[in-house]
């Protein structure tokens, strides 16, 4: 009987689970990890302001690639980091500021709710410098601004969140490098997400035939014990 009874809820937790799954928030945002192309291939999924090429050139320059050193000719991995955030052996997004502070390093457009907030989140170090200030603008009007290295410390990566009620049935999102200075402004980005605020995964309730057929075999087991 106890078998019985551990097989009833290992079937109602598994349904559970699955229905928790369904209800997880879907990133509207494409190939957000940048795990897409990458190695220094064409951007996947974004577009730029930068000069896209391995960003030991200049200032302004981006590349998508598995580790600053690959980025950066200059850097290597003595510290046991500089890879990238989702793995540590996937892509991300490499950047040597600019000093223009109109220019986007990343550029996506999504399609979104009118009067629906969407949380804005993403993943960011410094591999050069300190503090660099990064700007979200939502159709070319800024939704705020979050500080990359918090914690004063290279290669160490960071989240930050930013939030906004769309106004319009797409939505054009920019992140612009706010500090202009020409050295020490050398980040990266990673695991970019966007999803409708209130979407997190919430266990819906068992469907009614699981919970049928299993108060049913509880009725046996009670009419079998008499």
């Amino acid at each position: 009987m106890k078998t019985i009874a551990f097989v009833f809820c290992a079937a109602a937790l598994a349904a559970s689970a699955a229905l928790s799954v369904a209800a997880a928030p879907v990133n509207l945002i494409v190939n957000g990890d940048f795990e897409t192309g990458g190695a220094g291939n064409p951007p996947v999924g974004f577009e730029t302001d930068y000069q896209y090429r391995r960003i030991d050139c200049c200032a302004g320059s981006a590349i998508v690639g598995p580790h600053i050193s690959f980025a950066f000719s200059g850097r290597s991995s003595a510290n046991g980091r500089g890879g990238d955030h989702t793995t540590g052996s996937g892509d991300a997004l490499f950047v040597n500021g600019s000093t223009n502070s109109t220019q986007v390093f990343w550029r996506q457009t999504v399609a979104t709710t009118i009067g629906t907030t969407y949380d804005f989140s993403a993943w960011g170090m410094i591999w050069f410098g300190s503090n660099v200030t990064t700007e979200l603008k939502v159709n070319g009007t800024s939704v705020g601004t979050y500080v990359i290295d918090r914690f004063g410390t290279l290669d160490v990566w960071a989240q930050d969140f930013l939030s906004f009620t769309a106004d319009s049935t797409s939505s054009r999102l920019e992140l612009i490098n706010v500090s202009t200075g020409f050295s020490g402004n050398d980040f990266a980005v990673d695991d970019l997400v966007l999803t409708a605020a209130g979407t997190t995964a919430v266990p819906g309730p068992l469907p009614a035939a699981l919970l049928l057929s299993g108060l049913g075999g509880l009725a046996a087991l009670r009419r079998r014990k008499t």
